[in-house]
């Protein structure tokens, strides 16, 4: 545990900025710039001295030539020598450890800032994710289109309230207690539900597929359905995830604007037969009129005795023309 707190301390000594290693402490570079004396050599040195000036106090004549006394300032510089050498090994000892603690210190410190920084950015990081999950499930509680997650068997896994409000549930524990398969519960057509299924499962996605649907109290009414299937991380699909919008009104809006569109095509033909039937009524006699009153005109059968009755005949032809006109513009208008 030590050792990865001294490996995320060094890793975190870095500059946040430029990724350059933190430069040394002032009591780092004090403690790399003053020589030490190692106690690997001193500690022996000492113990040796302790040695000598023991054997010298207790058996001089083996150490030291006859008539010396071992309490001479020789014996006794050795001892002092040896002595301070002791105090040497236990003045660095003291020194090291104070070093390393200090040393452990800092890096201690330095692992604690690090973590500390890297809590904050992880509760950053937690709030950012709690006001999305907020903003989203806000957008998923208000939407006006029904939105729904149900896994293969057809059981609901969630639902928003305007779906629920389409199929007349009061709440998703209710709907997920009463359906057991969403798809046979609520497809007024089970063979446009079996296109739809194969259509996401070799497509992965369908969108605005009109579909009726029934409620649950036996309401039929028509929703546009776009669903996409959810897989696992080993590719297996476990869910279909989709939304469902309202287009009842709408197709009743297009019936109705279909059966008048139907109308008018009627009301429109029966004209155009009307007005060809008239045209044809009208031709028939007229040209009778047009025809005989051209013989009255041009005494094609003899003489006529007043001549006013010519010029009465030369106005029922040209106004049997005139009307003759009228007619077939009145017909070739019905023909637009």
């Amino acid at each position: 545990m030590i050792g990865w707190l001294h490996s995320l301390g060094r890793e975190q000594a870095m500059d946040g900025t430029t990724g350059a290693e933190r430069p040394p402490h002032r009591r780092e570079r004090l403690r790399a710039s003053a020589p030490v004396l190692s106690p690997w050599l001193a500690l022996p040195l000492a113990l040796a001295g302790v040695a000598a000036l023991a054997v010298a106090l207790v058996r001089p004549e083996a150490v030291l030539p006859a008539g010396i006394d071992p309490w001479q300032p020789t014996a006794l510089a050795c001892g002092a020598i040896a002595m301070l050498l002791l105090l040497a090994v236990i003045v660095q000892a003291i020194r090291q450890n104070r070093s390393d603690a200090l040393r452990e210190q800092g890096e201690l410190r330095d692992i604690n800032a690090a973590l500390v920084a890297q809590v904050a950015r992880q509760q950053a990081a937690m709030d950012r994710l709690v006001q999305s999950e907020r903003k989203y499930r806000e957008i998923y509680e208000t939407a006006m289109e029904g939105m729904f997650t149900i896994d293969i068997a057809g059981r609901f896994l969630s639902a928003n309230p305007a779906l629920l409000t389409m199929l007349r549930y009061d709440s998703l524990a209710q709907i997920q207690a009463e359906v057991q398969d969403a798809t046979v519960s609520f497809y007024a057509d089970q063979e446009n539900r079996e296109a739809i299924t194969q259509a996401l499962l070799t497509q992965e996605e369908v969108g605005s597929v009109p579909v009726e649907l029934r409620r649950r109290d036996g309401d039929r009414f028509w929703v546009a359905i776009s669903a996409r299937i959810i897989r696992n991380a080993d590719g297996r699909a476990v869910a279909f995830q989709g939304s469902v919008r309202d287009i009842t009104q709408w197709r009743r809006d297009r019936v109705t604007m279909e059966q008048a569109l139907n109308a008018a095509e009627m009301a429109n033909r029966a004209k155009s037969e009307f007005l060809a039937n008239m045209t044809h009524e009208l031709r028939t006699p007229l040209n009778a009129v047009i025809g005989f009153s051209e013989i009255i005109a041009t005494e094609a059968m003899g003489p006529i005795g007043q001549p006013a009755y010519r010029e009465y005949a030369h106005d029922i032809h040209d106004s049997g023309q005139m009307l003759l006109t009228l007619i077939n513009d009145i017909l070739d208008l019905s023909k637009i």
